[in-house]
């Protein structure tokens, strides 16, 4: 047994002209063709001469007939289906790998190619790529990747299957896992028709910085958008962000909201505004904005997401709408943990007060109260006992009282 070597390039009429008129290709193909058993002239004849002619030219040198036939007739099963293939070849000496993934027209992009790049360097153990992508009247178009290992030699054993189920992951798009988490949170019905309405509507910025779960929840919010209602409040917090830090959705119907109306509101509130992100989400034939604020609480202590969710969200609809003055007092809100009609109270009280000629201004008074959360909570305490027939402490008014008088006290000292 001997062996001869060819050391060269070859001119470009190897590439150009038709495979069948390559002695060495030519035996191979007409070996596949063959072993095919199909019908000659038939349409999966045609079909797998075509392959063969399309196939990359130095895989054709390279490849043997066996491996050669697997991967053909693999390739002829895909029937046009819109479906993600990957074949892996890998050189007999070791040195490299070539890498065929087929794929949608539709769904190749340079980010897609990007993505499987990635991913074949990762599973192969390589660290250098080519690529060359070839498109036909075919609804699929084929991407080859030859990989290099840094080493020299390339891995003795792959497992193929691991890594096209790899590669077909990282082609999901940002949709595609729109689609599964919305029927899986809604249902089947409730979850193909919210992606119908909503799927198609977020703008690349979007989908940029939210993943496709959190988009779940939004459209939620957004489903509950109409006539009567044309705001709804959505709360967040990132798990690697700061603990003072909350992030605050606004949720509008038709048009976007003046940032001039939104900050003296959750300033008062006692947030610092840092940033706010609005986006654009298309809906039929109607927009829906979502301005998504990263906000600072100001206060000494952190304030657990649920109960901020509750206190807030009243507080806002209620200066939103009207029902609430937008005033310092809404600092007591968060910081006291007080419902909005309760911090109407402590400004009734400073409204009398200014009626009394009480010589120090409302602010004033608010700044006391802010930094004396628990006077606060005890007057509004009082407030409830004297006045709240249905109080749970009314039929032990004068005992409760007595207590009362004497934390009151010990706040004063």
């Amino acid at each position: 047994m001997g062996e001869a070597r060819f050391l060269g390039l070859y001119t470009s009429s190897v590439y150009i002209q038709s495979s069948r008129r390559i002695p060495v290709v030519r035996r191979k193909i007409d070996a596949v063709m063959r072993k095919s058993g199909l019908v000659p002239r038939g349409h999966d004849w045609k079909e797998l001469l075509q392959i063969l002619e399309t196939y990359p030219r130095d895989d054709l040198f390279q490849i043997g007939v066996n491996e050669l036939y697997q991967t053909a007739i693999a390739i002829l099963q895909i029937h046009e289906r819109r479906q993600i293939r990957l074949f892996i070849h890998r050189d007999a000496y070791g040195q490299f790998f070539s890498c065929l993934v087929y794929s949608p027209r539709e769904v190749y992009s340079t980010e897609f190619r990007r993505k499987v790049e990635a991913v074949l360097l990762e599973e192969l153990g390589c660290q250098h790529a080519e690529f060359n992508t070839h498109f036909s009247e075919s609804v699929l178009a084929r991407t080859q990747f030859i990989l290099r290992p840094e080493s020299g030699r390339v891995p003795d054993s792959i497992d193929p299957d691991r890594v096209e189920q790899a590669v077909r992951r990282a082609a999901r798009s940002w949709t595609d896992d729109l689609r599964d988490a919305l029927v899986e949170v809604l249902g089947e019905e409730a979850g193909t028709r919210a992606f119908n309405e909503y799927g198609g509507g977020f703008p690349a910025g979007y989908r940029a910085d939210f993943q496709a779960r959190t988009a779940v929840v939004d459209i939620r919010h957004m489903m509950e958008l109409g006539e009567e209602q044309a705001l709804s409040l959505g709360f967040y917090r990132n798990l690697e962000a700061e603990e003072e830090a909350l992030n605050f959705k606004l949720f509008h119907l038709h048009r976007s909201l003046p940032l001039s109306d939104v900050l003296p509101v959750l300033e008062n509130l006692g947030l610092r505004v840092i940033d706010e992100h609005p986006y654009q989400v298309m809906h039929l034939d109607e927009s829906i904005w979502i301005h998504d604020f990263n906000l600072r609480f100001v206060g000494n202590e952190i304030i657990a997401l649920q109960e901020f969710r509750e206190i807030f969200a009243e507080a806002f609809l209620g200066i939103w709408y009207g029902q609430a003055v937008n005033d310092d007092f809404n600092r007591l809100v968060l910081a006291a943990r007080l419902r909005s009609r309760e911090v109407s109270v402590l400004r009734a009280y400073a409204a009398y007060l200014k009626q009394l000629n009480f010589n120090i201004s409302g602010e004033a008074i608010s700044a006391a109260l802010y930094h004396q959360v628990g006077l606060c909570k005890q007057l509004v305490q009082l407030f409830h006992a004297r006045f709240d027939p249905d109080h749970p402490l009314g039929g032990r008014k004068r005992g409760w009282y007595r207590r009362w008088r004497m934390g009151w006290s010990r706040c004063r000292a």
